[in-house]
């Protein structure tokens, strides 16, 4: 082959490494495959040499864990120093010369202190508040802001692990309680609207409420006193005027309770009286068993022993016609004493359909129970809307109620009916009693007719201290004193003689007058454990009845000096004594 050029050879196509190459080695000529001259690339570079070549690339430079791109200037581009917590892997972080961080991690960016550990000021934080976790730990300190994107923002008072303390700053504009420590006064500035026609003037002399067209207003001042327009103007005299008429005079303000006049006129008195005053009786249906046969207990306040604190469910039965009875509830006795008149009641609460596809509404009755059971009917309410939501709602029924007198010893009695909606399948529902959304009638009675403790103390009063297992019973005050003397045995006074008696501890004779005879006794309306004392002083020893036993650990009698006798009362044929001597 005839000799040609390297640069008259054809171009050749993507090497792979086998194709030979003739290479002078020590003189001599020999092959190598191109592989063989690949393998001896990757002397040493530096990053000069490379970019020099190029200083672009399609792949991402990746820096190990603490360095980045240092700057002539000794600052630097990296990975955060600690990490926020957040997710965001330390983020990425510029860092002066000196030293001081601004971190970018999870959305957020951070102003951090000369070291990178921990955060001055925390910014763009969303709308998420910091919380007790927000410590030291993560690089908290007291001082530390934190911002949220509309501008709220927290300072740390507490870095306390686990226990951090964030307090809501003010963003600059001061609380009113801020402006008014720092002065009570506006310098005789008025206070304006911000469309500037509304004002407030107020000094130690007059309030002015001023509309600045003078339509409408109010100002109060020594002098006067006026509500623009068509209201009332009173003039520093003793008139209200309205439109320039006199409507009133100072004499016409009522100073005591019987000028004040009552509207609903009773027919005896236009005054107002007790009766005029309204009382909020609620009743609260239970699931409790009364003391009277099918009826449950309905009481009054929901502290009542028997409220069901816990709410209940009580299902209604599947309502299949009109007026169906779904339950009875009783009252106790005197919860109204006298006669009410004429008012509304309410009953509102909670109430869940559980199946049917057909509807029901709902109304309740209200009796008068005798002590005898005899039950009158006081009013029937007017139906609930049909209910028909499958999760708890609330219903209202009302009625007016108006009866006579009622005694201290009736009782209320409610009724509950529903009344099946024709169509679809018979439903079956649930009132909720008891819990913090009850069942519950508003009877709203004047307070004549609310039982006072005087009443009440009336119908329960009892004239002994027997138990009789109602806890309402309250004996009278001549009972109780009758019976603490009797178990006392207090003594109304000394007494004299030395025939004995064991109705209360009793002293006979005295220091002066001693006793001097015989000691007997009684067992007449003798009480076990009365004991008697005997100052007694005779020449001679006196004698003891029959069945009147000397204690073994007792003294002997000593005569011409004063003794005293001491006698307890065990049964008529057991009277135990001892003698002692005063020193």
């Amino acid at each position: 082959m005839a000799d040609k050029r390297i640069t008259e050879l054809p171009s050749s196509v993507t090497l792979d490494g086998t194709e030979i190459v003739p290479i002078v080695q020590g003189g001599v000529t020999s092959q190598a495959t191109t592989q063989d001259i690949a393998d001896l690339g990757g002397g040493s570079q530096d990053l000069q040499s490379v970019t020099d070549a190029g200083n672009t690339t399609t792949n991402d430079i990746q820096f190990d864990a603490g360095v980045g791109i240092l700057l002539d200037n000794t600052s630097r581009l990296r990975e955060g120093t600690i990490d926020a917590g957040y997710g965001g892997a330390k983020g990425i972080a510029q860092i002066c010369a000196v030293g001081y961080e601004l971190k970018w991690e999870s959305g957020s960016l951070y102003v951090m202190d000369g070291n990178g550990t921990h955060i001055r000021h925390t910014l763009y934080n969303f709308s998420s508040v910091p919380s007790i976790t927000e410590d030291i730990n993560k690089g908290f300190l007291v001082g530390t802001r934190w911002s949220l994107d509309n501008g709220d923002s927290y300072v740390c008072t507490d870095n306390s692990v686990g226990a951090a303390v964030w307090v809501l700053q003010s963003n600059g504009v001061p609380t009113l309680a801020q402006v008014l420590a720092s002065g009570l006064q506006t310098g005789g500035n008025p206070i304006i609207s911000d469309d500037g026609n509304q004002s407030i003037y107020v000094d130690n002399t007059y309030i002015s409420l001023d509309y600045a067209a003078g339509t409408r207003g109010i100002i109060l001042s020594p002098t006067e006193t006026q509500i623009y327009g068509d209201i009332i103007q009173l003039n520093g005299s003793t008139s209200v005027t309205r439109n320039g008429v006199e409507i009133a005079t100072v004499n016409d303000i009522p100073t005591k309770t019987s000028d004040l006049i009552n509207d609903g006129d009773n027919g005896v008195s236009h005054f107002i009286s007790l009766e005029d005053l309204p009382s909020n009786l609620i009743l609260y249906p239970t699931n409790v068993a009364s003391g009277i046969s099918t009826y449950y207990k309905l009481v009054s306040s929901i502290t009542d022993v028997n409220y069901n604190t816990v709410a209940v469910n009580i299902p209604t039965g599947t309502i299949v016609a009109s007026n169906q009875f779904i339950a009875g509830l009783v009252t106790s006795a005197g919860l109204i004493v006298g006669n009410p008149g004429q008012f509304n009641i309410t009953t509102i609460g909670n109430i869940q359909k559980l199946s049917g596809s057909g509807n029901a509404e709902f109304y309740f009755e209200i009796y008068k129970r005798t002590s005898g059971g005899v039950e009158t009917l006081i009013t029937t309410s007017g139906v609930t809307l049909p209910v028909v939501n499958t999760g708890y709602a609330e219903f209202s029924a009302s009625a007016l109620w108006n009866d006579g007198t009622w005694l201290i010893t009736d009782y209320i009695v409610m009724k509950f009916y529903g009344n099946h909606i024709h169509g679809g399948s018979n439903p079956t529902y649930q009132f909720q009693f008891g819990g913090i959304t009850p069942v519950r009638t508003l009877v709203p009675l004047p307070l004549t007719v609310i039982p006072n403790i005087t009443s009440e103390l009336l119908v329960n009063k009892q004239n002994s201290l027997t138990v009789d297992g109602t806890g309402v019973k309250y004996p009278t005050v001549d009972t109780v004193n009758s019976n603490l003397a009797l178990k006392l045995n207090i003594a109304a006074a000394s007494t004299t003689g030395v025939a004995l008696t064991f109705t209360t501890d009793s002293v006979y004779g005295s220091i002066a007058t001693p006793e001097t005879g015989n000691i007997t006794y009684s067992s007449t309306s003798a009480n076990i454990g009365v004991t008697n004392i005997i100052i007694h002083n005779n020449s001679v020893a006196p004698t003891f009845a029959t069945n009147m036993k000397k204690l073994s650990g007792s003294g002997t009698y000593t005569i011409s000096v004063v003794n005293y006798i001491y006698v307890t009362y065990i049964n008529s044929t057991e009277v135990i004594y001892a003698i002692s001597q005063r020193t």
